[in-house]
């Protein structure tokens, strides 16, 4: 079958489908963009949490209400985050830390590795690690 001029020029002038083509180039784009916001946003969440952890366990080991082990095992039973506790003879610091991959939809921050917060606190005078 031959082609005419005057087909040709009309398919050339055809715009069915149009839309289709530039939804399929589009959309994987702005999916990746809201996923990437939605994984963000619950990354800040997660990161408030563990700050407001952080200042709650490095106060109660300042002021002496709790033993360092008695923290890191309720903080690991409860929340899940891994604690680490340096102190010197005046200061305590908390350290939490959690894998990224837990958090928000796990697509698009997975890669990213641990999300880490550290609180230094000054030891309240009598209190003794």
């Amino acid at each position: 079958m031959k082609w005419s001029r005057d087909r040709l020029s009309a398919l050339r002038r055809d715009e069915h489908g149009g839309v289709t083509v530039e939804f399929v180039i589009w959309t994987p784009m702005i999916m990746a963009l809201l996923l990437l916001v939605a994984d963000a946003s619950a990354a800040f969440m997660a990161q408030s949490a563990m700050w407001q952890a952080a200042g709650d366990i490095s106060r109660a080991i300042a002021t002496g209400r709790i033993a360092i082990d008695d923290a890191a095992t309720f903080v690991n039973a409860t929340a899940g985050y891994a604690l680490s506790v340096q102190h010197t003879e005046e200061l305590i610091a908390v350290r939490l830390s959690r894998p990224f991959d837990g958090i928000g939809t796990g697509m698009m921050l997975s890669f990213m590795g641990d999300m880490q917060v550290t609180v230094l606190q000054h030891l309240e005078p009598g209190v003794e690690l």
